[in-house]
């Protein structure tokens, strides 16, 4: 009944993904803002091992994600780097120096040199892979959802007449998108073949690379 509510404690030997959506402040309907949420599922099963769900600020957020992620046995962990995204990023790497972080690889605006930034970026795009994806998972029955809150928001997210891909008026889809990213962790991070490195004290983080 409290914020963080866990289905499968952490197990050792396992691996665990972490997706977080980060609140942006948006006022819904009933007046209330959205929420900020961490979800952890098994790497290998796609189980749904814990969801964290609260209003909070995006910088103590980091606090939340470091204490849950060193749990999981340091699990990956992806924030989207949309809005407030980017301050909670900034804490968990520079303030608290949380060294499992995912980090997203993409060309430059004349697509000659590759570059690097921590977290995961929500855009038209990315968003219908994520969610493409999680709906696949779940029609195919390949991910275990326990949570009830996670349940009902995947039940009033709809697509709009615009096309866009949302909650209905009135709802949330945070634990979605949190979910979303999540499972999409564990499609491209199925295992864990690390390569560390500290350029300063200051950014250390892991870099992951798909095997082909």
């Amino acid at each position: 009944d409290g914020e963080f509510a866990v289905f499968n404690p952490p197990q050792d030997g396992r691996h665990y993904r972490i997706g977080v959506d980060v609140a942006e402040g948006i006022m819904t309907e009933t007046g209330n803002t959205d929420y900020s949420v961490v979800t952890v599922l098994d790497a290998e099963t796609y189980e749904e091992c814990g969801t964290w769900c609260a209003r909070i600020d995006p910088d103590l957020l980091a606090w939340i994600i470091v204490t849950i992620g060193i749990w999981y046995n340091h699990a990956l962990v992806a924030v989207e780097n949309n809005n407030h995204g980017l301050l909670t990023l900034k804490f968990l790497s520079s303030i608290h120096h949380y060294d499992n972080i995912y980090v997203e690889k993409a060309l430059d605006e004349r697509g000659q040199r590759q570059k690097k930034r921590l977290g995961f970026n929500t855009n038209i795009k990315t968003k219908k892979l994520i969610l493409d994806l999680l709906r696949r998972l779940i029609r195919e029955e390949q991910i275990e959802i326990y949570s009830k809150a996670t349940i009902d928001e995947l039940q009033t997210f709809v697509i709009h007449k615009d096309g866009k891909e949302a909650a209905q008026h009135g709802c949330h889809d945070d634990r979605v998108m949190s979910l979303a990213i999540a499972a999409y962790m564990c499609y491209m991070h199925p295992y864990l073949p690390r390569m560390m490195y500290s350029p300063r004290p200051e950014d250390r983080r892991t870099e992951y690379y798909v095997k082909l």
